[in-house]
C-alpha cells in the first residue's frame, strides 16, 4: 500500500501500517492512512517502464514488456489517482506516475511511545540505517550505531539529511502547541529493553537533555536531534572537546604546583631535621608519596 504527500507527492510504503496511522512527511505535512476503495485499472502506461500504450497492444512498443495481467497479477493502487496497479509495477498503468516510495515504513509492534506513550511508533528505512518517529509527540529514536555514524558523517548520512529537511509543525493538530517535555523531569524507558534509561547532556555542553540506553540507541523529543546536529555543525562538539582538554590540563598543572609546594616545605622541614628540629627523613618521604597518592 502506498500513499503520497499532497503537498510534495513524496510516495511512502505503508503496507505494515494500520488505517488511521499518521505519519510525517520529509516536507513536515502530516499524512494519515486512510482506508481507500481502488479504482479500475485502465491500461493506459506500461507498468515497466511507464511509456505510452497503443489501444489493444499485448506488448510495450518501447520496452517490449507483457501488458497481459495473466502473469503479473494485482498488486497495490497508485498513490496519486489510486487505480489499480499490476504487482511489481514501477509506474502506475493509468496515470503514468513512478512508483517510487522514499521509505517503507514499519511499526515496532508492542512498542509504546516512550515519551507520550499513546503514539504509534514508526520505522522509516533508509540505505545506511532506519529512524523511528513516533507519529503523536514527533520523538525519535536511534540505534547507538546509526547516531555515531550521523554524527561523524553528518553531510552524508541520509538520516541527518532526512532530519534536516523535515521543519517539524506541532502535530496532530495544524496550530496546536506541542508537549513542553522539559518542565519535568522524567526517565523514560528503552523502546528496546524496557530498562530505564540514562539522562545526559549531549557533550556536556549542548544544553540538550536526551535519554540514552546504552548498547541500545537514543531517544529525542521533538526537535532535539535537529538541535543537535546544528550544534554538531556549528562545531560544538570540536569546542566541547577543547574545553574539556583545557579544564584537565589545568587540573594537571594545579596539582602539579600543590605537589612541588608540598615537597619544598618536606624539604625544609628536612634540612632542619640535620640540625636536631623536625621529621625524620623517612616521615618526610611517607608524607610526600601520601601527597602524591
Amino acid at each position: 500500500m502506498f500513499i503520497a504527500c499532497s503537498s510534495c507527492h513524496r510516495q511512502f510504503d505503508v503496507t505494515d501500517l494500520k488505517i488511521g496511522d499518521k505519519i510525517r512527511c520529509l516536507c513536515a505535512e502530516l499524512l494519515e492512512v486512510e482506508e481507500r476503495e481502488p479504482l479500475e485499472m485502465q491500461m493506459l502506461r506500461c507498468a515497466s517502464c511507464g511509456g505510452q500504450l497503443e489501444s489493444g497492444a499485448k506488448a510495450c512498443g518501447f520496452c517490449g514488456s507483457e501488458v497481459s495481467l495473466a502473469e503479473r497479477g494485482y498488486g497495490g493502487s497508485c498513490p496519486e489517482c489510486f487505480a489499480r496497479m499490476p504487482k511489481g509495477a514501477s509506474f502506475c498503468c493509468t496515470c503514468g506516475v513512478a512508483i517510487r516510495p522514499t521509505a517503507k515504513l514499519q511499526p515496532l509492534q508492542d512498542k509504546p511511545c516512550p515519551r507520550c506513550r499513546t503514539g504509534t511508533l514508526a520505522v522509516e528505512e533508509f540505505e545506511d540505517g532506519s529512524i523511528v518517529e513516533c507519529t503523536a509527540c514527533g520523538g525519535v529514536w536511534l540505534e547507538e550505531s546509526v547516531f555515531e555514524t550521523l554524527s561523524r558523517e553528518r553531510e552524508q548520512h541520509a538520516v541527518s539529511k532526512h532530519v534536516a529537511t523535515r521543519a517539524r509543525r506541532p502535530h496532530e493538530d495544524g496550530d496546536r502547541e506541542a508537549p513542553d517535555f522539559d518542565s519535568k523531569i522524567e526517565y523514560l524507558k528503552c523502546p528496546t529493553c524496557a530498562q530505564f534509561m540514562h539522562r545526559k547532556n549531549f557533550a556536556n555542553a549542548s544544553g540538550v537533555i536526551i535519554d540514552w540506553c546504552g548498547g541500545h540507541g537514543f531517544w529525542f523529543d521533538r526537535n532535539e536531534l535537529e538541535r543537535i546536529i546544528k550544534f554538531i555543525a556549528d562545531g560544538g562538539l570540536e569546542s566541547a572537546r577543547d574545553k574539556e582538554l583545557d579544564r584537565r590540563e589545568s587540573t594537571l598543572r594545579r596539582d602539579r604546583a600543590r605537589v612541588e609546594t608540598r615537597k619544598s616545605e618536606i624539604d625544609a622541614v628536612g634540612m632542619d631535621r640535620t640540625s636536631g628540629h623536625g621529621i625524620t627523613l623517612v616521615d618526610g618521604l611517607l608524607s610526600f608519596l601520601h601527597v602524591l597518592f
